[in-house]
């Protein structure tokens, strides 16, 4: 699969606030990456009782990085556009292509406020 659709950059954020204060998060980069878009559904094809709930907005193949998790950021900057789009990671799954057998992760990706 090429990694060609963008640049993926993934941070960890950490709270910096004092006790009582407003948050405010300091973002440190965990990995950055060529990515590569994949399919996903928007809706179950079978809809059962004990299904997680998640809002996909996107789902995103980058280059292995096992320190990715749940709930970090990723920022991707397409090719074609100028700036970036921000989502929340909300499942990592790391393992290999079965194409080229390179190692990768992909990225369950939902939307966040601006």
């Amino acid at each position: 699969m090429l990694l060609d659709r963008g640049i993926c950059t993934v941070y960890a954020e950490r709270d910096v606030s004092g006790p009582g204060e407003m948050p405010r998060y300091e973002k440190s980069v965990k990995a950055q990456s060529y990515y590569a878009e994949l399919d996903f559904e928007t809706s179950p094809r079978w809809p059962t009782e004990h299904r997680e709930e998640t809002r996909t907005a996107a789902r995103v193949r980058i280059m292995q990085c096992r320190y990715i998790d749940k709930n970090d950021v990723a920022a991707l900057m397409d090719f074609s556009e100028e700036k970036e789009k921000a989502y929340r990671i909300t499942r990592a799954f790391h393992g290999t292509d079965e194409e080229s057998g390179i190692a990768i992760s992909d990225l369950t990706l939902e939307a966040m406020d601006p």
